[in-house]
């Protein structure tokens, strides 16, 4: 099955049923690009492989870090995988890049105003002139204050949906970074 598996991720068949599936919700619904949150998430990931590191929250154990990528109602439009020792600021970059497939590849075009909700973690200077770089705004919880979820809370919910919801994407087994974002963007309910 992962034979089968690895061929269509190499003929592309998932990013080609990726874009169907967001065009089409994108045409229904409406992808709502002008507000967009990303947070990290860490997730067990026994077997180890090339995205995989000691994990903070599980006893120095191996673990995988997904930064997700999420519009306004919560559907995941990108993921990115470390290491779960990784600090969420430096995966911010490569999370916000998945944004340029959707000028390039999906059609859509992205709003001229985008607000991208952060938590405290992402609370420094680098970070605000990496928003600024790409003409973001950006709304970032302070360091030292009180929980301030605000507009973060879809992407903590996509979290949970496929750590609590979805209890096949908690362990992550693959041992190769290629095969694992795409079981981690989707499924969403």
């Amino acid at each position: 099955m992962r034979n089968r598996r690895d061929e269509w991720i190499a003929t592309g068949i998932f990013e080609d049923l990726e874009q169907v599936c967001l065009e089409t919700y994108d045409k229904i619904v409406g992808l709502q690009l002008e507000d967009l949150s990303v947070d990290g998430c860490v997730v067990k990931a026994p077997c180890g492989g090339a995205a995989a590191g000691k994990s903070p929250v599980d006893r120095g154990k191996q673990g995988t870090k997904r930064s997700v990528l999420t519009d306004r109602a919560g559907i995941p439009l990108g993921c990115v995988l470390a290491a779960a020792n990784r600090h969420d600021p430096p995966l911010l970059r490569p999370t916000l890049a998945c944004l340029g497939r959707f000028e390039l590849r999906y059609g859509v075009g992205l709003p001229e105003d985008i607000t991208v909700h952060l938590d405290a973690g992402y609370d420094s200077a680098k970070t605000r002139d990496l928003l600024d770089e790409r003409g973001c705004r950006s709304k970032i919880s302070q360091k030292g204050f009180p929980l301030q979820a605000g507009d973060r809370w879809v992407v903590d919910r996509v979290s949970s949906w496929h750590n609590r919801g979805f209890k096949k994407l908690l362990v992550c087994t693959e041992k190769r970074s290629e095969s694992s974002p795409r079981s981690s963007r989707w499924p969403t309910p």
